[in-house]
């Protein structure tokens, strides 16, 4: 079964799309009845803040298919978009990293954080906050703090130091 990849074929998306490597929009250069729009129809939709575009009825992410489109080649690993917006897929904008280093964009904590901050826990037995991190699927102990505040700076002053890709 082929890959949603290996289903377009470089020279067919060059044929198809217009790519602005500046603004990482993409356009159709033909209506998709085959004759030629009157103006540049932007190609794709968003979806879950990603923009997709769907050729010959498979949805491809657009920053895998700018990546495709400039380089020739799909990515090895995940396309990260250095400033964190989904949706800006202007070319300077992308890089191919790592599952891990991709996950250190995560600059907010997740929707069901109690203490509203990333990689900070209040610790009910000792009345503190606690900072754990975790790098190559290892936790390492920060410490435990007496304000959230000092908590924050404290995890993200260990995520800079431990993760080479972190934005933070």
């Amino acid at each position: 079964m082929p890959t949603a990849q290996s289903t377009v074929t470089h020279e067919k998306l060059l044929d198809i799309l217009h790519y602005d490597e500046s603004s990482g929009l993409f356009t159709w250069k033909e209506s998709r009845l085959g004759t030629k729009p009157k103006t540049k129809k932007n190609a794709g939709c968003n979806s879950r803040g990603y923009v997709v575009v769907r050729i010959d009825g498979v949805l491809y992410g657009a920053h895998r298919l700018a990546w495709f489109y400039v380089h020739g080649k799909w990515p090895d690993k995940h396309i990260d978009h250095i400033d964190g917006n989904k949706s800006n897929n202007a070319i300077a904008n992308l890089r191919d990293v790592t599952r891990a280093q991709n996950m250190q964009n995560i600059k907010g904590a997740r929707s069901h954080s109690k203490s509203g901050l990333l990689g900070v826990v209040f610790c009910k037995t000792t009345g503190r906050w606690k900072v754990e991190i975790q790098t190559r699927k290892k936790r390492k102990w920060v410490g435990r703090f007496d304000t959230q505040a000092e908590a924050s700076a404290a995890y993200l002053k260990a995520k800079r130091e431990m993760h080479e890709c972190s934005t933070l």
